[in-house]
């Protein structure tokens, strides 16, 4: 299996709600978009050596992904999650009970701070992860997304319906639509403060870092401390294709 150690790696990101790719080649991130279908990576997995995927969802989508990948000989890897790895200790109880998109976003965060840190990601669902000064993973919370409270809301109402706004704020609203926005703002943003005053219980200095796509709906209302670094999981994803690499070159 010496072939996986060229530098040319297609990483997917398999989440429940979309799939995400990155191509990595001689140092150099490129990040691809939503793969909506496997017909736009029919020219990608040719010029690759080989994919790593980390999947907590779209199963079917990713076993015909390495059905693909078996008949044209590209060796396909699956992130599995750590009890140990790049010198940060995983506390979990039981890791195969962990997201492995979680675990790549804090090995990821764990490559640009040394200062303990936390991870805010604002996705399908609100996941915050804490990493204290001895770089242990001490675990996180899982609460529901922006999009999954709005929808919660407005399910099964005949005479109220609304849209999601792109930019969120906190004034109470005069309207049922303007209410729940500002609902579901405050709702994120008392997580995001939550977390920051947590962190400061891990050590000194610790690092904000937050990501996932619904970040920008509340980015205006939220403490100038946050780092926003929108390719964790790819980054983790990149020290986790390195150590495949040196196992098997």
């Amino acid at each position: 299996m010496s072939e996986v150690s060229r530098v040319n790696w297609l990483f997917i990101d398999a989440g429940n709600s979309c799939i995400k790719a990155a191509s990595y080649s001689a140092g150099a991130m490129t990040m691809l978009g939503v793969i909506e279908s496997h017909c736009q990576l029919s020219s990608i997995l040719a010029q690759v050596d080989a994919i790593l995927i980390a999947s907590v969802g779209q199963r079917g989508w990713v076993n015909e992904l390495k059905e693909r990948c078996h008949t044209l000989s590209v060796p396909c890897f699956e992130v599995e999650v750590k009890r140990s790895f790049l010198g940060i200790e995983n506390l979990y109880e039981n890791i195969q009970q962990m997201g492995c998109d979680r675990w790549l976003a804090v090995i990821g965060a764990s490559t640009l701070t040394d200062s303990p840190f936390v991870i805010a990601d604002f996705g399908t669902a609100i996941n915050v992860e804490f990493v204290d000064q001895q770089r242990n993973y001490i675990g996180g919370w899982i609460a529901p997304g922006i999009q999954l409270l709005y929808s919660s809301l407005f399910k099964g109402t005949d005479k109220v319906k609304g849209q999601l706004g792109r930019s969120l704020d906190l004034k109470a609203g005069k309207n049922t639509q303007k209410a729940v926005d500002g609902g579901c703002a405050a709702a994120a943003v008392g997580i995001l403060t939550m977390a920051i005053q947590q962190a400061e219980d891990l050590g000194d200095n610790p690092v904000i870092f937050v990501c996932g796509g619904d970040f920008a709906r509340i980015e205006q209302l939220t403490n100038k401390r946050v780092r926003h670094e929108s390719a964790l999981v790819f980054l983790g994803m990149q020290e986790y294709a390195a150590q495949i690499a040196l196992k098997c070159g």
